[in-house]
């Protein structure tokens, strides 16, 4: 029994020693003095946590200060802290000199390589060349510790045309679409390797001034205006380019698949944003317009511009020898020029050149003849010394300025939309007045001239021709019979009524759309005041401006007109730049409506020849020798050509 007692007894000691509160362990405070101790000043900071721990920065973790000074002697002894400590002393300290210098000479490398592969893009140097160049930079500067670093072989300098310079540009090209008013400028074309391109440039406002940029290069096998058109849509929607909203204007050529009435590219377009601007480029028509008319005359004219190049150019024997005559009758030693049917300005130098050297032509197809022997330059000395050819040559030499001005200054990348009805119908009338009477041009709306109608011409004597025509004509020197001189005079007169034609096809007078053409001269300063009211084109415009701000608009535009601004007329976005910036009592915008309004405006394409200048780009890039260039690289290459353009 005594056992058993002695037994519940201890039992009960035991109960009692394990229900006794265990005493917790002093969890010391985080002392400052312990950062001055040499042993861990360099490692220990005071914890964000509480007061109770402490930070290690050595091992970038936070630990209890439980157990005093011993705890944090003995964390540094563990093996954690002792590995991250030996591999940060293998580390260079961030503020030491030397570790600056090599940050600072690879700053310099990478910038270096930027460099080069921009002047390569800048000069159209093939990127192959960039192995080479490398080791010459190398050679020529051996000291240079950047020329050492420098390592832009062919394929890194490509990859920092595409993905650096290029990108980059791209980038900010995107982000400015995302937000702005854009139009958007269309063309397709084949380059050397037989690769169809569809090439998109888009015009926008951006600081202070309009830009036509190009965007992207895009392969395109098929181009029917649904393929030209998924190919658009899709580009849109990749880079999230809001294009219904922000889209407010489309050009291009009058190709079928471009602006074919049915199913082309604009009309698809035109079903996505019906307000869209569509402008078929005036370049190309008035090309178009010179060519036709062009027909009318007697076809040896552009046969001659050609045997003559041909039979010329090639052969270095016969350009010397022509050279000596030039030198003989004391011409300029020109080359001859080329009648090119894809060059819209070519026509005019190639009149000009012939009749510069029409003398020197004689004589060196003369020698030809009679010392060569040779049959083709009999049949071209021939054609030279008919009387006719050289007057056709002095009535082209007067005419073709008309179409050729108008196309140079339509190419222009400031903005010209609003000068364009002028300038159309003022070549039009002038040359109604070489056929016409004047008295019913003068007295006759523009749209309502009839050009064809025999009753309203002047007799065929009194067809204009031009001073040098008329002169010749005048003083008996043109040495042609009474019949060639008629039919002279009626051919020219069917150039006349041909031009007309075409232009009036291109640029309807009567077509109630063109009139919006008209109502855009009010962004011409000078202009302004003729212009009582722009509420009619803006309510053509809903996608720039929304019918409840119809009255601040024009309440904006009647005041605008009674405010005198010193500021150069031309071009007119500096005006009107200049009245953006006016300003209330109060710091707020006073022509707020109006400026965003006429920016807006000032985007519309008036030409594509923006896009042309693209695809003479790619020529100078992809040759014969660089014909496996890939449309990613060449987009890259472009858009660097962007970059360099702006930061200059």
């Amino acid at each position: 029994m005594a056992s058993d007692s002695d037994s519940v007894h201890s039992d009960s000691n035991e109960e009692k020693r394990l229900k006794k509160p265990q005493k917790k362990p002093y969890a010391q405070k985080y002392m400052s003095s312990w950062e001055k101790d040499p042993l861990m000043e360099k490692w220990l900071a005071r914890s964000k946590i509480n007061e109770r721990h402490f930070y290690c920065e050595v091992c970038n973790a936070d630990y209890t200060t439980v157990g005093g000074r011993s705890n944090l002697l003995k964390h540094r002894k563990s093996s954690k802290h002792v590995q991250r400590a030996t591999t940060l002393r293998k580390q260079p300290v961030i503020n030491n000199q030397s570790f600056k210098r090599e940050r600072q000479v690879s700053h310099q490398i990478k910038y270096s390589e930027i460099r080069i592969a921009a002047f390569m893009v800048e000069h159209n140097i093939a990127l192959n060349t960039a192995d080479h160049l490398t080791k010459l930079i190398k050679a020529i500067s051996p000291d240079s510790e950047v020329a050492k670093g420098i390592s832009c072989s062919r394929t890194k300098c490509t990859k920092i045309v595409q993905n650096v310079t290029g990108y980059s540009q791209f980038e900010q090209i995107v982000q400015c679409l995302q937000t702005t008013k854009f139009s958007l400028l269309v063309d397709e074309s084949t380059d050397v390797s037989a690769t169809k391109h569809l090439a998109l440039v888009v015009r926008f406002f951006n600081n202070g001034r309009i830009n036509d940029v190009f965007l992207a290069l895009i392969p395109t096998p098929i181009v029917t205006g649904q393929a030209l058109y998924d190919h658009v849509i899709a580009f849109f929607k990749k880079h999230n380019i809001p294009y219904i909203s922000n889209m407010i204007g489309s050009a291009s050529d009058g190709a079928s698949n471009m602006f074919g009435t049915h199913h082309s590219l604009s009309v698809l377009l035109k079903k996505d944003i019906p307000h869209l601007f569509l402008m078929k480029c005036i370049c190309h028509s008035f090309a178009l317009c010179a060519n036709y008319a062009c027909e009318k005359l007697p076809r040896v004219i552009e046969d001659i511009a050609r045997d003559v190049f041909n039979y010329i150019q090639h052969s270095y024997k016969r350009l010397s020898v022509l050279k000596q005559f030039q030198e003989f009758l004391g011409l300029k030693p020109h080359k001859l020029l080329h009648p090119s049917q894809t060059r819209w300005l070519s026509l005019l130098q190639v009149v000009k050149r012939l009749l510069e050297q029409y003398d020197a032509l004689i004589l060196f197809f003369t020698d030809a003849v009679y010392e060569d022997k040779v049959l083709a330059a009999d049949m071209i000395l021939s054609r030279l010394k008919e009387k006719y050819v050289k007057i056709y040559l002095q009535f082209l030499e007067y005419v073709l300025p008309y179409f050729t001005n108008l196309n140079l200054e339509m190419q222009s990348e400031e903005t010209k939309i609003h000068q364009l009805y002028s300038r159309v119908s003022t070549v039009y009338k002038t040359l109604l007045n070489c056929f016409l009477k004047s008295d019913y041009v003068r007295n006759t709306a523009v749209e309502k001239i009839l050009f064809d109608n025999p009753h309203n011409f002047v007799v065929i004597e009194e067809v204009y021709l031009g001073a040098k025509v008329t002169a010749s004509i005048s003083n008996g020197s043109h040495g042609l019979s009474l019949e060639q001189l008629s039919d002279f005079r009626l051919r020219c007169l069917q150039f006349y009524i041909e031009a007309c034609k075409q232009l009036v096809k291109r640029f309807n007078f009567q077509d109630p759309n063109l009139q919006v053409f008209k109502e855009l001269g009010f962004l011409d300063p000078t202009q302004m005041r003729s212009h009582n009211s722009i509420a009619p084109l803006a309510s053509k415009f809903p996608n720039l401006v929304h019918e409840n701000a119809l009255n601040d608009l024009d309440s904006e535009w009647r005041e605008l007109k009674n405010l005198e601004i010193n500021v150069p007329l031309a071009p007119s976005i500096d005006y009107w730049e200049t009245v953006s910036k006016l300003k209330l009592g109060d710091g707020s915008v006073k022509f707020h409506h109006l400026s965003d309004f006429v920016r807006n405006l000032h985007c519309l394409p008036h030409s594509s020849a923006a896009v042309e200048r693209i695809f003479s780009q790619i020529q100078l890039n992809k040759t014969k020798v660089r014909n496996r260039l890939e449309a990613e690289t060449l987009s890259g290459i472009l858009h660097t050509k962007t970059l360099i353009g702006n930061d200059q």
